[in-house]
């Protein structure tokens, strides 16, 4: 590279033809190598079309205001404390460590693991990853590169201490820093005679002025004639700095003239060094500590661009001495055991509210059965004392990771550590993987802007006797309550509420005199709707929530449904009418449910205009996940995840559809439980744009709805709704969990009308399976049924409802719905669960009513321990 003096202020496209270009420089020719590099050519001539069509240039935030700040070295104390009546808060002036006392329960809390001798990275506070194309994003911790340096300043404004970092940038003077050619005549007109006249008066320099003449010596070409100043091969640092204070200090030489040198004689200028800023702020407060990330304090530059930051990776961390667990919200919650023996486990990661569709590698193939983050936060017990950490902002752009830091000796555990914590994302990132013969290349791309929300956080202190997952979902209950994110309570019945969806049409292919064509047939139309409730009302149920789906729009996989065409073999609009208003008469909640973020076919939108676009510029099309493959089958109908800018203008379509048609509720199927980013260079949408367009979407119309039924809700859907369906009742099974527990209904219970799955459409747990989860969990009923016999269905894109058959469970549903009533669970609160063996698969669960309940899943049985049926 050396004849390419602006290599590193290139396009990351134009970086990577480059690469390539020297790739090929030195490739020695065979018949397997010319199909390599045809690949290479490919890949190359691709991403340079695709990352060409991004003229988005980088934009640096405004300078952030930095007056009160005192540098490190203007420090004249060693700690500086923070207190109120519970805590204080003591931060370490040289290394900028801290601990937090609580003055309560006595437990102090600290950022880093106990101990002495620590290893280096466990010490970490901040670590930055800055962009690469080619290659994984480059970390850079604040340890090594600021704080050892004192190169951070410290800011105090009433119970807040503010710490500005500057990470990076050049701590020593190397051989790239110096000349390697100076013209004669600068040489021996400019250089030299402003050295010696400074060593007439300064022996220093004339010690070092002899040194520096034996180093640039006169070297003529033989084959051009041309005569200049050459430095010597030099190691020793000390010598580097001599040349370099001569020069530049003493001498009148600039960096301009080192530009122009370099470029005079070939040499590539001195490499760009990556050097960031950013501030982050603790404030303490009576519930613990407020941390945030200051976004506009960040300072980067257009050749290195953060990728992500890691927040505090070892705060109240334990060690080889240390019993507890971490906590983490996956599905209904899940427990990492500090000795569990799992250390060689992959660690725990995953983004806060699930998966991008927007991201092409996430949905490149079948991604693994798992289940979503649906509350921004993370709990910690260390030695029988307890905290959370939660989010306040920023959670969409946030991945939260746990896992083990070992160190070994002769294969012996010598210690561990225990970590939790957050990734914070300043960019959205995505990578594609060329493959050629022997070789695959990965290219990550990036979005020039930037996130611009702050990152803020909570850690709250558990006090009192509840030093576990109980507690930790008490505190955070309370803060949600308090924060108006859930309610402070809600009415409970007696009974519990009967949660059905009914499966309306879906589209199948015909022949006419040989030729195919599509229609739409019925699973069920709004007669049999009708028929279905009259069974279960004669039987007794109550508190019934009927949603249909694929009730207009070509059924199971509607045309985008801002505009409502139905289908007479389901039900006419008249037919529609009549069943809300039977509905209504029956004091039956009547929910039709709607897809917003999605379209099947691209029927009624513009898909230019419309559907999220990739990093690779693309609007993103996805089909169903073949099974065999685990690859997209293109075969089955395609469907698109809208642009989340559309959802405000979709709402409000929507409610004047309802009003006509006497619908007073409606239900989301795909609303508020995904969250995805768009990429389109003139229209970018981060995850926290979608939030905000969701927010105004219902803040706008869900006056006009008595009720809103959301299914596996995210946190920020929760203010809105009034019903939670198919909230996860376990937590995903990796290697490195140890139990599954109902952290979330914890947190839920009391406040949220919520169930569990449906049932008969979950098949990879038995019947039984889910009635217990219904009582450990406090979880309503949910089916999804069909009048029809859905056997046909098979062999079709739609074979994931073969088991909605009505018939084959209307007997057992009536009877559980019946039996969970007189247990009691419904007209009271979840306030207590233990595990009692290992694997979690025999625990106790307790009600607000003293109904207490041993269940068992190794025998799929259940023990009333205490309370009284009704």
């Amino acid at each position: 590279m050396a004849n390419i003096n602006n290599y590193y202020t290139l396009p990351f496209y134009k970086k990577v033809m480059y690469k390539i270009k020297e790739k090929i420089k030195n490739f020695k020719l065979n018949y397997v190598k010319l199909i390599v590099l045809a690949v290479f050519l490919i890949f190359g001539a691709t991403l340079y079309l695709i990352a060409a069509k991004d003229d988005n240039q980088f934009v640096s935030r405004q300078p952030y205001n930095t007056e009160g700040f005192i540098e490190k070295d203007d420090i004249d104390k060693d700690n500086v404390t923070l207190s109120n009546t519970r805590f204080n808060f003591i931060l370490d002036t040289n290394t900028t460590h801290f601990s937090i006392q609580d003055n309560v329960t006595g437990a102090i809390w600290s950022s880093k693991p106990d101990g002495s001798n620590l290893p280096e990275d466990v010490k970490e506070l901040f670590t930055i990853y800055y962009e690469r194309t080619l290659e994984s994003p480059k970390a850079m911790g604040v340890n090594a590169e600021s704080i050892k340096y004192g190169n951070y300043a410290f800011r105090e404004i009433e119970n807040s201490l503010e710490i500005l970092y500057t990470v990076g940038g050049k701590h020593e003077t190397s051989i790239d820093d110096l000349p390697r050619m100076i013209p004669v005549e600068k040489f021996e007109q400019r250089i030299i005679p402003a050295l010696q006249a400074i060593a007439d008066n300064d022996s220093k320099v004339r010690r070092n002025l002899k040194f520096f003449t034996t180093q640039y010596t006169l070297y003529k070409n033989e084959s051009t004639g041309e005569t200049y100043y050459y430095l010597r091969d030099i190691d020793s640092s000390d010598g580097i700095q001599i040349l370099y204070d001569l020069l530049f200090i003493h001498s009148g030489y600039t960096q301009d003239d080192l530009i122009e040198d370099n470029k005079t004689f070939g040499f590539e200028s001195a490499k760009a060094i990556p050097t960031f800023q950013f501030s982050v702020k603790y404030t303490l407060t009576n519930e613990g500590l407020d941390f945030k990330l200051i976004n506009d304090s960040i300072v980067e530059s257009s050749e290195f661009q953060i990728a992500y930051i890691d927040i505090l990776p070892y705060f109240g961390s334990g060690n080889i001495d240390s019993n507890g667990y971490v906590m983490i919200p996956d599905g209904s919650g899940v427990l990492i055991d500090f000795n569990n023996n799992k250390y060689t486990s992959l660690p725990y990661s995953k983004r806060i509210y699930g998966a991008d569709n927007a991201i092409s590698s996430t949905t490149a193939k079948t991604p693994e059965p798992q289940e979503n983050i649906t509350l921004p936060m993370y709990g910690m017990n260390n030695n029988g004392e307890t905290f959370i950490h939660l989010i306040e902002e920023g959670a969409s752009m946030t991945s939260l990771y746990s896992g083990f830091k070992t160190e070994y000796s002769s294969n012996i555990l010598k210690n561990k550590y225990v970590y939790s914590y957050y990734r914070y994302f300043i960019r959205e990132r995505d990578a594609y993987i060329f493959s050629g013969i022997g070789s695959d290349q990965q290219v990550t791309v990036w979005t020039e802007k930037f996130n611009t929300e702050d990152f803020s956080s909570k850690l709250m202190f558990v006090e009192g006797d509840e030093q576990n997952y109980v507690g930790m979902a008490n505190i955070y209950k309370d803060y949600l309550v308090d924060k108006g994110i859930l309610k402070a309570d809600f009415d409970k019945t007696k009974n519990g509420t009967f949660n059905l969806a009914l499966l309306g049409g879906y589209k199948t292919t015909d022949h006419f005199m040989g030729i195919p064509y599509e229609k739409v047939e019925s699973l069920t139309n709004t007669n049999q709707a009708k028929e279905i409730v009259d069974e279960l009302l004669n039987e007794g149920i109550q508190n019934i929530n009927l949603s249909y789906q694929g009730w207009a729009n070509d059924g199971l996989k509607p045309t985008y449904m801002s505009n409502i065409n139905f289908n007479s073999i389901v039900g006419t609009k008249k037919n529609f009418t009549e069943l809300a208003n039977y509905l209504k008469t029956n004091n039956v909640n009547f929910l039709p449910e709607v897809y917003v973020n999605t379209a099947y076919t691209d029927k009624n939108i513009k898909v230019k205009d419309d559907v999220i676009y990739s990093m690779f510029w693309s609007s993103v099309t996805r089909y169903d996940y073949n099974q065999a493959t685990l690859l997209p089958d293109h075969s089955t109908t395609p469907y698109y995840s809208m642009i989340a800018n559309n959802s405000v203008d979709f709402m409000k379509d929507i409610e004047k559809e309802y009003i006509d048609y006497g619908f007073d509720s409606i239900g989301f199927i795909d609303y508020g439980s995904e969250l995805n980013s768009s990429f389109h260079k003139e229209n970018l949408i981060f995850r926290n744009d979608s939030i905000n367009y969701f927010n105004q979407s219902l803040n706008e119309t869900k006056e006009s709805f008595n009720e809103i039924m959301v299914r596996n809700p995210l946190m920020f859907a929760y203010p809105h709704m009034t019903y939670a369906l198919d909230v996860a009742t376990s937590g995903t099974n990796y290697q490195i969990v140890d139990q599954s527990i109902p952290f979330v209904q914890l947190v839920l219970s009391g406040s949220v009308d919520y169930s569990g799955k449906a049932f008969n459409v979950d098949d990879s747990k038995s019947f039984d399976w889910h009635k217990l989860k219904a009582i450990e969990t406090g979880s309503n009923l949910n089916f999804t049924w069909s009048y029809e016999n859905t056997v046909q269905l098979t062999t079709t894109e739609y074979s994931n409802y073969y088991s909605t058959y009505y018939k084959n469970w209307f007997d057992d549903a009536v009877n559980t719905y019946k039996e969970l009533n007189e247990l009691g669970i419904y007209s009271s609160q979840l306030v207590n669960h233990e595990i009692l063996n290992n694997d979690g698969t025999v625990v106790i669960v307790t009600y607000a009513n003293n109904l207490s309940i041993k269940i068992d899943y190794n025998n799929l049985t259940y023990e009333v321990l205490s309370g009284v049926i009704l």
